[in-house]
This record gives structure tokens, sequence and C-alpha cells, in this order.
């Protein structure tokens, strides 16, 4: 799953994280033995509610935009041993 949140959304952030939580509920419910992937640029967007109500483990440890971690990739399974790296564009 990808997403992207704009740095200045037309809609509530509430309404994203409502929508987003509602349907990983229902994928880790009808699929509790699937690895989800969910990556995006999620700007100024609090994420935090992805490690803490679902689980899901931040991959993304390095700057993508300046100084900040904007563009983000989450995994449902912990024990898998994957590694995000950040690749330059010139």
């Amino acid at each position: 799953m990808h997403i992207y949140h704009p740095p200045k959304p037309r809609y509530p952030t509430q309404m994203l994280i409502h929508e987003l939580s509602v349907d990983l509920a229902e994928l880790g419910h009808s699929n509790p033995n699937s690895v989800f992937i969910l990556a995006g640029d999620f700007n100024s967007l609090d994420t935090s509610f992805l490690c803490d109500d679902f689980g899901l483990q931040q991959l993304v440890v390095t700057p993508t935009h300046g100084s900040k971690i904007i563009d983000e990739m989450f995994i449902s399974h912990q024990d898998m041993h994957i590694t995000a790296q950040l690749l330059r564009v010139y």
C-alpha cells in the first residue's frame, strides 16, 4: 500500500488517519498471516499510530528530505530482516 499525504492537505488529517486505520484493521483481520508493507510520502503526518496501534515497524531511519524523515516504509512483521536504503538522485 502506498500513501501520499501532501504538505497542505485539502482534507482533515484525522480523516486520513481514520481511513488508513480502518483499512489496516480490515487487512489484518482478513489476512492475519500476511506481510504488509506500507510506504509513502507522509510529510508532516504523525505516523506513530502505525507502530502503536498496529505494531508496524518503521524501516527508514535516515532523513529523506533535508533533515526530516518524510518518506517512510513500515512492515507488519518485525521478525523479517529488511533494510531500507536511501538512494540519492543526481
